[in-house]
């Protein structure tokens, strides 16, 4: 049901390729990066969404009425594939009665044919160094983690890009909230200094940071029509939004108490807010600017994506013999991205080779490689030089290639030269 984020895809697939050849750095993006764009990821529970009356934030796998108290909380379905990730999964009852438990947790880990496919796609895929799994509507720029404290739990410099990316995130899309669901998510209405922070099992970015070792955000779009501020308090009362649906909408965003006839409550009323496209989902009206906006907060990221590049190569000889010469390879590289070619996180869990240089000879050349390789990491605008021992016949020349690859960062070539 939240739907916003599919607009923002595709506004943002639109941006790209109307300004590849005009736009330099988005043709320079497009030329050396892949940007992988999933529209929807439920499109059973979006188009039950947008063809019936339900309006479900879930997938349509059925969740009755259970009787529990509450009259028709679980929908159609109930289920929330973004607590289905295997990340600090917690089932929806256990045993004890104890426990932590997770509402919309699943029968299991990964049960969604949906959450399964982010899922293996992310593993088949390590060179992703970014993502972004879009809801509606708090807004907010979310990310993990999710049951305990960023500062405890995540490595600083990888907390520091994530809260770079948080303010570059607010000054592009003016939400009025960035950063972890634990302690800003739980306690962003709260008092400063009052609230709790409050645990959310089996999320998505959490599966995202603490497993792949990326950035990755969980973004909520749309405000529910909190635009303006009349009398100047510096928050949203709702007889605020209420005017300003009446001014810039005609009331459409909400409807009438009207009685109706419940089959086992009798007389009720319904009415409130529009849930499709008021509160869930902002009005068609508006919905270009939200789109634009998360999907500018996307590309900025995009153009952060590491990518190294070969600046320099320098040949030294170090040793020579009477039937050969060994020669110290120099080779500087150069990530020209903000985010490096590994997380901290990325390289704990290892869901990602280091970075590795090699030296070779065309086939059948006599000069070959001594050293296997040299390993090594990339920070965020990092350089650093590194060095493979070569071995050359005495008094030949050689022609052989210096080769840079890495992961996350891409691969670059440059030739080496050796004379005698």
């Amino acid at each position: 049901g939240e739907i916003t984020a599919s607009e923002s895809i595709l506004w943002l697939a639109w941006h790209v390729i109307e300004s590849y050849g005009r736009d330099a750095a988005i043709t320079k993006l497009l030329d050396e990066k892949a940007l992988y764009l999933r529209p929807n990821n439920n499109p059973d529970g979006a188009d039950l969404y947008k063809l019936t009356a339900q309006s479900n934030r879930s997938t349509v796998r059925p969740i009755d009425n259970d009787g529990d108290g509450r009259i028709n909380e679980d929908g159609v379905g109930g289920l929330d594939l973004h607590r289905n990730y295997p990340y600090n999964w917690r089932p929806e009852t256990e045993a004890t009665g104890r426990g932590n438990t997770q509402f919309g947790a699943g029968e299991y880990p990964l049960s969604e044919t949906e959450t399964r496919s982010v899922f293996l796609w992310q593993l088949r895929h390590p060179n992703i160094s970014v993502t972004n799994s879009m809801d509606t509507q708090v807004p907010m720029h979310l990310r993990g983690p999710s049951t305990c404290e960023e500062k405890d739990c995540m490595f600083p410099s990888d907390l520091r890009l994530f809260q770079f990316f948080d303010s570059v995130g607010v000054s592009l899309t003016n939400y009025p909230w960035a950063g972890d669901v634990y302690r800003t998510y739980a306690t962003r209405f709260a008092t400063p200094g009052q609230g709790l922070p409050q645990a959310l099992f089996g999320h998505g970015p959490d599966f995202g940071y603490f497993q792949m070792g990326q950035i990755w955000y969980g973004d909520e779009l749309w405000n529910g029509g909190r635009e303006r501020d009349y009398n100047g308090d510096g928050r949203w009362d709702q007889y605020e939004v209420l005017r300003y649906n009446d001014e810039n909408f005609n009331g459409a965003g909400y409807q009438m108490w009207t009685k109706v006839m419940h089959p086992t409550l009798g007389e009720v009323e319904v009415g409130g807010a529009n849930p499709k496209f008021w509160s869930q989902n902002g009005p068609p009206e508006v919905l270009e600017k939200w789109a634009r906006n998360q999907a500018l907060f996307n590309l900025a990221m995009a153009m952060e994506l590491p990518k190294i590049e070969i600046t320099n190569v320098q040949v030294v000889k170090v040793r020579a013999s009477a039937d050969s010469a060994t020669h110290e390879v120099r080779v500087t590289v150069r990530n020209t991205g903000r985010i490096p070619t590994a997380l901290e996180q990325a390289k704990r869990v290892q869901i990602v080779r280091a970075d590795f240089l090699t030296v070779q000879g065309d086939r059948g050349s006599a000069a070959r490689s001594i050293t296997r390789g040299t390993e090594f990491w990339l920070g965020g605008r990092e350089t650093k030089t590194v060095t493979v021992r070569v071995r050359v016949p005495a008094g030949q020349s050689a022609e052989m290639n210096a080769r840079v690859t890495s992961t996350r960062g891409g691969i670059a070539d440059a030739p080496v030269g050796i004379t005698p």
